[in-house]
């Protein structure tokens, strides 16, 4: 039977997500807000911004906005069941 990979969202994969965005065609940059002086990641590319605390919630962002562009808002089905997944956690 072949090994199961199991990746856990971690400091190790930072990086690697960081290569993947670039990979996808992405500019990465670090940005800090002027307002509030807070600092994340801004991932661009031709008509997307993306904006997230770390490279792999850019990852995730960019993997929404690839597979479901401007309709990437949940439904309420899809709102449902994260509902049911927090309850079982």
């Amino acid at each position: 039977m072949p090994q199961q990979l199991h990746i856990v969202a971690a400091g190790n994969t930072l990086a690697p997500a960081l290569a993947e965005l670039i990979k996808l065609g992405f500019s990465v940059s670090g940005v800090v807000a002027s307002a509030s002086g807070e600092s994340f990641y801004r991932a661009k590319r031709a008509g997307l911004v993306l904006d997230a605390s770390d490279t792999l919630e850019l990852l995730g962002l960019a993997t929404l906005a690839e597979r479901r562009g401007a309709d990437w808002a949940p439904s309420d089905s899809e709102v449902e069941a994260l509902l049911d997944l927090d309850g079982s956690v």
